[in-house]
């Protein structure tokens, strides 16, 4: 139970600190991802939440990481085609123009 408990919190950290398509992060999401999950493991217990459902409640925090990651990359992509869309179209005009 121990072990596994690092385990999920060491995952956690991973997945807060480094993004699981570009594999950027930096120490600083790490930190916070540790802190969150050592936060959320305290929060279940002063609660007085079944240990059977530990987990649930962790692997939904982990879901609920991974969806939000998601969503943040597929909008930073897009803004990034649209940015390039509208330099294509300023530079197409300015050669049209010449």
């Amino acid at each position: 139970m121990i072990i596994a408990c690092y385990m999920i919190s060491a995952f956690c950290a991973g997945l807060a600190g480094i993004s699981l398509k570009g594999g950027t992060g930096n120490i600083l999401g790490v930190i916070i991802g540790v802190a969150i999950v050592r936060v959320l493991y305290n929060a279940i217990n002063i609660i007085g939440i079944a240990t059977t459902l530990e987990f649930a409640v962790i692997g939904m925090v982990i879901l609920i990481g991974v969806g939000a990651d998601e969503v943040i990359q597929i909008v930073a992509e897009k803004r990034r085609i649209a940015s390039i869309k509208t330099e294509i179209t300023k530079l197409d005009s300015t050669v049209k123009a010449v």
